[in-house]
């Protein structure tokens, strides 16, 4: 195991995946400590005398044998646990959102520039082989100017889901279905076509009786000029990531690519223009 960085969890929810990720890995990482303060929410998941339980996160920050520290925790917790890590020296990987507002967004940019250790949002869906493609094309050279993009991020959450206390509401997850669901398509739709220079939006709540929205219609102008549309909702039967991309090809030809990021697809073809018989 020598080498490997040495990895404290906090929060055995979606803190159960990234611990399943990491064993994947164990060349490159080794999980020391889950941190919950329901120790039997973290034994279930530990399964493995190796890993020791806590349920105080400063002493996660405080030990010289953690190096990383990995926050699964509720969003309102996100930007003071990276803060307080960070400030430790901790490499420090993130569930989204990172932040709930540009105010905490500097700030945190602001602290990880003088630590030693590396900010790493949790942004998976980059790295999906739809997405790999799409930019392959792009580097390629076989993509050009980019015209209109639609997203759609079409998810099934229902009262068993919101029955945890913390969510739905602005004190503990910040915002609604646009920060905590559609974040992965709106990432991707700037990770494509570059930062967005003004939006107008609704949103409203019609699926749950919830402080937050859980419905949402975004109209994007991208900085290069493109446009986009984010259609959101959390009452789908069924979850769905699917985004489009219009953009004309190195050829001239008009290319319209789909990348469906539930199904890890990219299809991709060109549009010629029809030409009608003259009478």
């Amino acid at each position: 195991m020598s080498g490997a960085i040495r990895v404290a969890i906090l929060g055995a929810g979606i803190g159960r995946e990234h611990l399943a990720a990491y064993r994947q890995l164990p060349e490159r990482f080794e999980v020391k400590a889950v941190c919950d303060l329901n120790r039997d929410r973290a034994a279930s998941i530990i399964q493995d005398n190796a890993i020791r339980i806590e349920t105080d996160a400063a002493r996660m920050l405080s030990d010289p044998e953690i190096d990383l520290i990995d926050v699964c925790l509720p969003p309102h917790l996100h930007f003071e646990m990276a803060v307080r890590a960070l400030q430790a020296g901790k490499h420090v990987v993130c569930e989204k959102p990172l932040v709930s507002s540009l105010k905490e967004a500097d700030a945190l940019i602001e602290v990880a520039a003088g630590s030693k250790g590396s900010l790493i949002p949790v942004f998976q869906y980059r790295y999906g082989p739809a997405i790999t493609q799409l930019h392959a094309l792009m580097e390629a050279g076989l993509t050009g100017r980019p015209y209109a993009a639609s997203l759609e991020t079409h998810w099934n959450r229902n009262a068993e889901y919101y029955a945890v206390p913390w969510r739905g509401t602005w004190a503990g997850e910040q915002g609604g279905a646009v920060l905590g669901h559609a974040i992965h398509n709106h990432d991707l739709l700037m990770h494509v076509l570059g930062p967005v220079a003004r939006l107008s939006a609704m949103t409203t709540t019609r699926v749950n009786g919830i402080e937050v929205e859980d419905c949402a219609a975004i109209s994007f102008q991208m900085e290069n000029g493109a446009v986009a549309s984010s259609s959101i909702t959390l009452g789908a039967a069924s979850d769905t990531d699917a985004s489009a991309y219009l953009l004309r090809g190195s050829d001239g030809r008009k290319r319209h690519g789909t990348l469906c990021t539930g199904n890890r697809t990219l299809a991709l073809r060109s549009e010629r223009t029809r030409r009608s018989d003259a009478n």
